[in-house]
């Protein structure tokens, strides 16, 4: 069962999309938004199945290229060209064989959440780049990381 902290994750994340005119159901999800917004992991409906969690850790990947680029001062459209294909890349070659383990996929977590907090600090006011408090970000990203059964 999900922890309660992930539906709130989630709430919180739908509240930043749709205070920066993402949520209002007419316009498409920005690409930025597919980058920094949370994997389907987050979904308190998602199920724990290996697909999903590896599929968070190739999102996770995905945000730590992109949140290091933007650190060493790449903007965040040079970063997001760079980086939008990661994920898919990343499930074809390391999901579909089966390379990843959730002790992995929390090892991923660590090193996004130390990038994170130097690009988003808890103070930050850009929703788009920092929809989520570092804190709540590490805890969706880790909660992601979990295979039943």
């Amino acid at each position: 069962m999900r922890h309660w902290s992930t539906k709130v994750v989630a709430a919180l994340w739908l509240v930043a999309v749709f205070l920066t005119g993402c949520g209002d159901g007419t316009a498409p999800t920005s690409r930025l938004a597919l980058v920094v917004g949370p994997s389907d992991a987050a979904d308190p409906n998602a199920p724990h199945d290996y697909p999903t969690m590896c599929r968070h850790y190739c999102h996770a990947l995905q945000q730590s290229l992109f949140y290091s680029c933007v650190q060493s001062g790449g903007s965040p459209d040079r970063c997001l060209d760079k980086f939008i294909s990661t994920e898919d890349q990343c499930f074809q070659g390391r999901c579909v064989p089966q390379l990843v383990q959730p002790t992995l996929c929390l090892k991923q977590c660590d090193g996004l959440d130390g990038t994170y907090q130097s690009v988003c600090p808890p103070t930050s006011t850009d929703l788009d780049l920092c929809p989520l408090i570092p804190d709540l970000h590490d805890q969706s990203c880790r909660e992601g990381c979990v295979v039943d059964g």
